[in-house]
């Protein structure tokens, strides 16, 4: 998985794991909510997360959100 990763998601997701304590990914939960810091996403950016093609940070914790498993 991360060789799959360009070195720009790389790099973010690396300062994301320091500034983050090792927790630099969460889950967009089925509300649309971050699962680390409960901001809800717009919907534009709920898509996008749930598409899976395109890196999605929090517009709240700034951590990278994944869609939850169905």
């Amino acid at each position: 998985m991360w060789g799959a990763l360009d070195a720009e998601s790389q790099a973010a997701y690396d300062a994301l794991w320091a500034r983050t304590q090792g927790h630099p990914v969460a889950v967009l939960n089925a509300d649309g909510a971050c699962s680390r810091c409960g901001v809800t996403q717009n919907s534009a950016a709920a898509q996008r997360v749930r598409r899976g093609d395109v890196l999605v940070k929090c517009s709240g914790c700034g951590r990278i959100l994944v869609a939850a498993e169905s």
